[in-house]
């Protein structure tokens, strides 16, 4: 997975699993939209929350198998690249 290495200034869980999703703002003002779902780790980035949404990109898959919709916190970051 291409890392982001993107700085985050806020980031809230807004669902643990099936999907394990987050929503955050990066430090230049944009919008960041994250979900984990079918073994699928992707993200959307946007100028405002709904725009990130509507952006949203599949990326990679990184889970156990095609089912997978739950990941931590610290393992989404990491595959991301992304820092808070």
């Amino acid at each position: 997975m291409n890392k982001l290495n993107l700085k985050l200034k806020t980031l809230v869980q807004t669902c643990r699993a099936l999907p394990s999703q987050w929503e955050g703002q990066l430090l230049d003002g944009r919008y960041i939209y994250i979900r984990f779902r079918w073994g699928n780790l992707g993200f959307g980035i946007g100028n405002t929350p709904d725009e990130a949404v509507n952006n949203y990109q599949y990326g990679d898959d990184v889970g156990r198998n095609e089912f997978d919709g739950e990941i931590s916190q610290a393992e989404m970051l990491a595959l991301l690249g992304l820092e808070i």
